[in-house]
C-alpha cells in the first residue's frame, strides 16, 4: 500500500515520527476505529490480521536523512519545520509589460511525503526474526538499506528531492515515509515538466497498490485486481510511465524475496505466507463484500435446491398420471361362468 500526503501543520510533522507522543495518540485511534468496526462486523482479532508487528531491533523507529544516515528526534523535528517554511514558496518569472521579465513569489505545499508499506508477509517475517539479537542486526540493516532503495527510486523516477526518510514498525504494517520537497533550495520548481507545477505524479493509490500486489503474489484471485489493472493501464497510458508508488512497491517486494533467498529462508517464509494466507481467507470471509457474496452463494443454492424440488415433483406427477392412466386401460374381465349365468336369468 502507498498512502501520499501534505506536510505542513506540526501535527503531521510530529506523526512522522514513530516515537513522539503525537504518533502514539493517532495510533491508539486507529486501535480503537479498527476495534469498533471489528465489533459492529462481528470479527475476530484473527480474521482482521491487523495485530502490529513488533520489531524490536527497531526501537520503535528509525528516522534517515536523505543519504540513508541516521538522525535523532530534534534533528528530525527543526529539519522538517524548516523546510516547510523555507520551501513553502516558488519564484516564477513572469513577463512584465514592458517585456521585462520579474520572479514573484507562488505560495504551494513544497513538503510532501509518501508511504510505502512492505508486503504483509515479509513483514510478518522481519518482525519473527528481529525478535533474535544476531538476526536482528540483519533485518535492521535491511529495511535500512530498502529506505534508501525507496528514496533513490523516487528522486530518479521524478527528479524531486528526497529530505527524509521515516520507518514506522509497530503499525498496522511496517512501513518507510518518503519526505520530499517539490521545490529546490534557491526555490524553484523541481518539476520534471516545468511550468506552474500543476501537474501531479503518477500514482496508483494505496487500495488499487495493496490490492495488486496481493494478486500477483497469489493472495487474491486476479478477478479481485480487474479494476487495479484498468487503473494501472490509465495511468500508463496517461502519463507515459509507470505509476511511482507501483513501481516502487515492486521494487520493495523484489529487494524483500532477494533477502529471503539470500539467507536461506525459504521455509520460514512459507510459514509466514501460510499463516497470512489463512487469516486473509478469515478476514475476507468476515468482510462486507465476503458476508454478501456468502449470501448470494446460499440463494443460489436455495433457488438450485427449489429448482431440483420442482422437477421432482414433476417426475412424480407425471409418473402418478401414468400410472392412473395404465390403471384406466385395463379393465377386469368377467369369468365366463358368470356370464351364462347372467344370460339364464
Amino acid at each position: 500500500m502507498a498512502t501520499h500526503i501534505t506536510v505542513k501543520r506540526l501535527s503531521t510533522i510530529a506523526h512522522l515520527d514513530s516515537r513522539s507522543e503525537v504518533h502514539a495518540e493517532h495510533k491508539a485511534l486507529s486501535a480503537e476505529a479498527r476495534k469498533r468496526k471489528s465489533a459492529i462486523l462481528a470479527e475476530t482479532p484473527d480474521a482482521r490480521h491487523v495485530v502490529p508487528l513488533k520489531f524490536p531491533c527497531l526501537g520503535g523507529g528509525v528516522l534517515l536523512r536523505a543519504d540513508g544516515s541516521e538522525m535523532g528526534q530534534t534533528e528530525h523535528l527543526s529539519l522538517l519545520k524548516r523546510l516547510v517554511k523555507e520551501r513553502g514558496f516558488y519564484l516564477r518569472e513572469e513577463l512584465r509589460a514592458d517585456g521585462r521579465t520579474r520572479l514573484r513569489k507562488r505560495a504551494t505545499n513544497g513538503l510532501r511525503n509518501l508511504a510505502i508499506s512492505f508486503r504483509p508477509d515479509h513483514a510478518a517475517l522481519l518482525s519473527r526474526l528481529s525478535n533474535d539479537p544476531v538476526q536482528g542486526a540483519l533485518v535492521r540493516r535491511h529495511i535500512v538499506d530498502c529506505s534508501k532503495m525507496l528514496g533513490n527510486g523516487f528522486t530518479g523516477a521524478t527528479g524531486l528531492e528526497v529530505v527524509a526518510m521515516e520507518v514506522h514498525p509497530e503499525s498496522a504494517v511496517l512501513h518507510v515515509h518518503l519526505g520530499y520537497t517539490t521545490v529546490n533550495s534557491q526555490n524553484r520548481l523541481l518539476w520534471p515538466a516545468g511550468g506552474a507545477g500543476r501537474k501531479g505524479l503518477r500514482f496508483l493509490g494505496p487500495w488499487h497498490t495493496g490490492c495488486l500486489r496481493l494478486c500477483r503474489a497469489g493472495y487474491l484471485p486476479v478477478q479481485a485486481g480487474r479494476l487495479a489493472e484498468i487503473d494501472l493501464a490509465r495511468v500508463r497510458e496517461r502519463h507515459g510511465g509507470e505509476a511511482i508508488d507501483w513501481a516502487l512497491t515492486q521494487s520493495l517486494d523484489e529487494k524483500c524475496s532477494e533477502f529471503v533467498r539470500r539467507n536461506g529462508l525459504e521455509r520460514e517464509f512459507q510459514q509466514e505466507s501460510a499463516n497470512y494466507r489463512a487469516a486473509l481467507i478469515a478476514r475476507r470471509a468476515n468482510s462486507p463484500k465476503g458476508l454478501a457474496e456468502a449470501a448470494r452463494n446460499a440463494a443460489a443454492q436455495r433457488d438450485e435446491a427449489f429448482a431440483e424440488i420442482r422437477a421432482l415433483r414433476g417426475r412424480l406427477n407425471a409418473a402418478n398420471q401414468l400410472l392412473l392412466r395404465s390403471s384406466t386401460l385395463v379393465q377386469p374381465q368377467s369369468h365366463p361362468r358368470n356370464q351364462t349365468l347372467v344370460r339364464s336369468l
